[in-house]
């Protein structure tokens, strides 16, 4: 397996943190707040410090326990187990890109001027096309453009701050009513984004030195420095300007800086903002693409995203997928910046929520594992925040009119994974193949001439005379091809028909007793996709359709195959390759040579020929057990 480079140290982690914590709430999100809960909003940022500081620490405690690229994957894999684990990451992912989205439509939007409002598509995709080019060329030009950002955006909101507060009347934080509790935890929703990326030091964490103890140190500093900047910000907004102003005015912070400069500075207070908004999404944008790597090592995502660069050492398929996602989210959810955020909220607090109590689930389940940093409260506090993500959800369900359809597009968005790890499930869990199988058996009967065409069929068993002759199925399945056989070989010959589905070994006996065909034994295995049955004999041939790309280790099986036939003895695989155009095939079975090597090694020469089909293609192996080098004839 390839490893990344562990080039990234304190200060990258640092920037990194600080990039992707300071988010469009830091500006937006003080008017947002103040008109759910007016002055009473800064009790919603005070809340939302305690909470980030908190999280911040937590995340640290399963970095350091797991310094992996799959960071929240990772965690997830040891709590819940794979089906958990996937939901986790393909939610963090989403959560990434549309983050990016997010923050790059708003800064540019912010900045651009009234008459170029039409070219704010076009823009966005050009520097989502740039930010990812600096992340395919590796982690060091990365570090480089993450410090300059986070050196801008920190020095954007401490100028801001201090603006504010040259402008601060304590009269105008004495509240003269109180909006309630309900009203503070909905403002809180709103500005939840503002402190929310701790995820994405994780992703780094095989490209860091000494990831367990720089890690977890990084998050704490960063995250508190960014508490103290949000909070202290919206504190000096609050006191510098009318509470209808802010209400009213998304701009405020620009409007506060301008008041106290003057016009002349507009331009270049306009500048500041944009650039920290812009740097904030550069950090999900690096760091993200270690998630889908993590996914496809694993064999939760397609193989092929599992790949480094070869001179770059980058995940570079993944940062191309991620490029072409992002720009997706940006052409159809320009303009609607609430909805997003708010859809944004939803997807990243149900992630976090699940990250948080892997706490104490593994302070149960795994008491005695080394924890290089270790977060206080570890059994409790989890929760106590968990409630606490709950109850600003349903404030926000209660008080916000469009909540149910915004609650329906998350969860459409967050179903776009679900066909992909069912479609990677059927290939590479043998847990789940076999129930699919079993459940799908009277469906494969029913559509069997659709699924393996009569004169494929005929095709495949006239390439040798079989007659008296022993074969192996490997994958009989419902019996397609194994009547056809049961024909070839006669009375006098023997066919073992093996298989992982009982539900579908169950219709081949019925139809073998319809026919009277005695000569033909079934043998169910439940490890077929990782073996061939010890209690198979030795057999003259071999016949396997739809079984290559389920085969969890294909050499072992080959060698196997090769064990159990004579010199000279074939096998022909049949196997459904382009499922629907779309699908990719598993990464050893789509190149040629790979299969010839493979074939090699377990002692096989092979003829291959491949024959179109209307919703995939046939991939037709015909395998020789020969020498080294020897061609088949």
């Amino acid at each position: 397996m390839q490893e990344l480079r562990r080039s990234a140290g304190f200060w990258t982690i640092v920037a990194l943190t600080l990039t992707s914590l300071i988010g469009s709430g830091t500006f937006f999100g003080i008017s947002l707040a103040a008109n759910q809960a007016g002055i009473f909003s800064l009790v919603s940022w005070l809340i939302l410090g305690l909470i980030s500081i908190y999280v911040a620490a937590c995340f640290g405690e399963l970095i350091a326990m797991f310094p992996k690229a799959g960071g929240v994957y990772e965690f997830s894999k040891e709590a819940y187990g794979i089906t958990t684990s996937y939901i986790m990451g393909w939610v963090a992912w989403m959560v990434s890109n549309v983050t990016a989205a997010i923050l790059i439509v708003s800064s540019i939007d912010y900045i651009l001027p009234a008459q170029l409002k039409q070219h704010l598509i076009p823009i966005s995709v050009a520097v989502i096309l740039f930010f990812n080019a600096i992340t395919y060329f590796g982690i060091e030009a990365s570090g480089v453009v993450l410090g300059i950002f986070a050196f801008i955006g920190v020095g954007a909101i401490i100028l801001f701050t201090v603006l504010g507060f040259l402008q601060f009347d304590p009269q105008r934080i004495i509240p003269s009513t109180s909006p309630g509790l309900l009203a503070i935890f909905a403002a809180l929703f709103f500005i939840l984004e503002s402190l929310m990326g701790w995820e994405s030091a994780g992703y780094l964490a095989e490209e860091t030195k000494n990831p367990e103890r720089v890690i977890p140190k990084a998050l704490m500093i960063a995250t508190f420095l960014s508490t103290l900047m949000a909070v202290g910000l919206a504190a000096a907004i609050l006191g510098a300007a009318p509470l209808d102003t802010i209400v009213h005015s998304p701009r405020i912070v620009e409007i506060v800086a301008t008041n106290y400069l003057g016009n002349s500075y507009s331009f270049i207070i306009q500048i500041s903002i944009f650039l920290a908004l812009i740097g904030s999404a550069l950090g999900g944008i690096v760091a993200a693409p270690r998630l889908l790597m993590a996914l496809a090592r694993d064999k939760l995502f397609f193989e092929s995203f599992a790949k480094l660069h070869p001179r770059f050492n980058t995940p570079h398929l993944a940062v191309i997928l991620q490029t072409i996602f992002t720009i997706l989210v940006v052409i159809f959810t320009a303009g609607i910046y609430k909805s997003m955020l708010s859809i944004l909220v939803i997807m990243a607090l149900i992630m976090y929520v699940l990250v948080i109590i892997i706490i104490p689930l593994l302070r149960h389940k795994q008491p005695n594992r080394d924890r290089p940093f270790k977060v206080w409260f570890g059994k409790t506090g989890p929760w106590l925040i968990s409630l606490l993500y709950l109850g600003t959800v349903i404030s926000w369900t209660i008080r916000e009119p469009e909540a149910l359809s915004l609650l329906k597009v998350t969860a459409s968005l967050l179903g776009i994974g679900i066909p992909i790890f069912l479609f990677l499930s059927f290939h590479y869990n043998p847990d789940f193949i076999r129930k699919f199988t079993d459940a799908a058996a009277p469906l494969n009967y029913l559509l069997e001439n659709i699924f393996f065409p009569k004169r494929l069929r005929e095709t495949i068993v006239s390439f040798e005379n079989l007659e008296g002759k022993t074969i192996l199925e490997y994958g009989a399945g419902v019996g397609t091809l194994t009547l056809h056989l049961a024909h070839k070989v006669g009375p006098t010959g023997r066919i073992i028909a093996t298989d992982h589905s009982e539900a579908s070994l169950n219709i081949l006996r019925r139809r073998l007793n319809k026919h009277g065909f005695h000569n033909i034994h079934t043998m169910h295995d439940p490890h077929h996709t990782t073996r061939v049955h010890p209690g198979v004999p030795k057999v003259d041939f071999i016949f396997s359709v739809g079984m290559l790309s389920y085969m969890q280790n294909p050499l072992k099986i080959l060698k196997e195959m090769h064990s159990i036939i004579p010199d000279l003895g074939r096998v022909c695989f049949v196997e459904y390759v382009n499922l629907f155009g779309i699908f990719p095939d598993p990464q050893w079975l789509s190149n040629e040579e790979r299969l010839k090597e493979l074939f090699k090694e377990a002692g096989f020469s092979i003829r291959i020929i491949r024959k179109n089909g209307w919703f995939w293609n046939y991939l037709i192996i015909y395998a020789m057990k020969t020498g080294h080098n020897v061609p088949f004839i």
